[in-house]
């Protein structure tokens, strides 16, 4: 049997462009770029019909880029100011008690 294993967000992407709201809304469209927020940050880039990969299939991948300094907590990459350290369920978490004052689960 073969076994098929893919990076979450490109197969989201895939099936958005090839069966859900893409096809439904955007049947045309030529650039599908799908985000994921959850416990991670990621995305998925499907041109023409088939996924982008790049050289160590991660590019639709934007969890690392640079978004504030002045926000977040430290990465698990190391560094502060990641998108994956700011927009993430957990620090999205601490930054609503931080703010609040009260502890709630996302």
């Amino acid at each position: 049997m073969d076994v098929v294993l893919a990076n979450d967000a490109n197969c989201s992407a895939l099936a958005e462009t090839r069966l859900g709201v893409v096809q439904q809304q955007f049947p045309d469209a030529r650039v599908v770029f799908v985000i994921i927020l959850g416990t991670g940050v990621g995305g998925g880039l499907v041109v023409n019909g088939h996924v982008i990969e790049g050289f160590h299939g991660i590019t639709g991948e934007w969890g690392h880029n640079y978004l504030s300094e002045a926000e977040g907590y430290r990465c698990f990459c190391g560094k502060k100011g990641c998108n994956e350290s700011i927009l993430v369920g957990l620090a999205l978490e601490r930054y609503y008690a931080q703010h609040s004052g009260q502890k709630l689960d996302l």
